[in-house]
């Protein structure tokens, strides 16, 4: 049985080998990242998940075309601090890359 699967930060790393992944057990995968690769498996959509306006439209948009079996919600941004010095903006920054993406895809 062949599944629908959306991906985000789907261009590298964790995100791009569970594209081939599950491509090659003939499943159909839905990548999103800032970034388009050449060698995606699936259908491939760049995006700045950090922008939830822009990433609200495009997911309503592929909501429309593919019938989603699945999400992996693979996106991460890392920004380090120490708990006594957090920079709200770097906070705010990773929140929007790792977390509103999530919250959107529901």
């Amino acid at each position: 049985m062949s599944r629908t699967f959306l991906i985000t930060g789907a261009s590298k790393g964790i995100g791009l080998a569970l594209a081939h992944r599950l491509a090659r057990d003939g499943h159909h995968v839905v990548g999103l990242a800032r970034h388009a690769v050449a060698n995606f498996p699936g259908s491939f959509f760049e995006s700045d998940l950090s922008d939830s306006g822009a990433t609200g439209e495009l997911l309503a948009e592929l909501a429309a075309r593919y019938d989603f079996d699945g999400v992996v919600n693979n996106v991460g941004l890392v920004r380090p601090q120490r708990l006594g010095s957090v920079d709200l903006a770097a906070l705010d920054e990773v929140l929007r890359v790792n977390l509103h993406p999530a919250l959107q895809t529901v």
